[in-house]
């Protein structure tokens, strides 16, 4: 229990959970309730956003997909004090809803409770929002039919932006859920010496040479830019290593054709451009 907060300990832990989460195709309830029993165990607050909870697709790929659960579904008994356990929830990315600008936090935490009514009033919804949202969500006939055919867009433009990245040879994480794909562009960022002698382990944000390897993540994000096509470099969402890069693959297909098309002649610019740095 001493180790419980050393970094290295937690970072082995949870890409231990990582690794079983991506065979596993989704978070299983297993690990889950790991964390919440963590959480209760320390008397932290266990958030668990599930905004993509329906955006959940059939993916050709992914080894021993399950289906989402929820932490409203998981035993608090004994485990964490339900007073401690919040859950996220909104209508843009499920509902391809952007513009509604609605979401919903569960808790039964009074005092969480009246923070939020505290500031809300600077942020309410409008209640014709409101009143669509709910119309949605009480046709349950509608309801059903929009969400199949949601996940069966989802797979058809997953099936065609993998098999593209795999014609290209340009790898990525397979997945089940979201609306992006996590695509792996780290060789784009070292001479091919350097990455034979010491792999990606240079591309970690804490190496002596991050904020070279950082900047030049941003200038393929420059690139594909001017190119007509944005891409979400990954030192956006704070990972451990840069040149991944995020990809959204739910458009339309004509439009994820040209994306796809216009990040390829990026790739090929970098390529060019690369040269220099070796």
């Amino acid at each position: 229990m001493d180790d419980l907060f050393r970094a290295e300990v937690n970072r082995r832990a949870i890409e231990a959970a990582f690794e079983r989460a991506k065979d596993q195709g989704v978070t299983p309830p297993e690990t889950l309730e790991v964390f919440m029993a963590f959480c209760g165990k320390q008397q932290l607050h266990f958030i668990s956003d599930e905004i993509y909870a329906k955006s959940v697709f059939a993916s050709p790929t992914a080894s021993n997909p399950r289906p989402f659960v929820s932490s409203l579904t998981l035993k608090t008994c004994g485990v964490i004090d339900p007073k401690l356990v919040h859950v996220l929830y909104g209508a843009s990315k499920d509902f391809c809803a952007n513009g509604l600008r609605l979401g919903l936090v569960y808790t039964r935490n009074d005092g969480i409770l009246s923070a939020l009514s505290s500031i809300s009033i600077f942020s309410w919804s409008p209640h014709i929002t409101q009143d669509v949202w709910a119309a949605m969500l009480e046709d349950r006939q509608w309801l059903r039919s929009f969400m199949s055919k949601k996940n069966s867009l989802m797979t058809e433009s997953y099936n065609l932006a993998t098999e593209f990245l795999h014609a290209h040879g340009i790898r990525y994480s397979e997945m089940n859920a979201s609306l992006f794909i996590w695509v792996d562009l780290r060789h784009l960022l070292m001479p091919q010496s350097s990455h034979r002698e010491s792999g990606c382990t240079a591309l970690r944000d804490i190496s002596p040479e991050g904020t070279m390897y950082r900047k030049r993540e941003l200038r393929i994000a420059e690139i594909c830019t001017k190119n007509g096509v944005m891409t979400a470099p990954g030192s956006v969402y704070l990972p451990e290593e840069y040149g991944w890069f995020r990809i959204t693959f739910t458009v339309g297909k004509g439009v994820l054709q040209e994306g796809l098309d216009r990040l390829w002649k990026s790739i090929v610019m970098v390529e060019s451009e690369k040269r220099e740095w070796e």
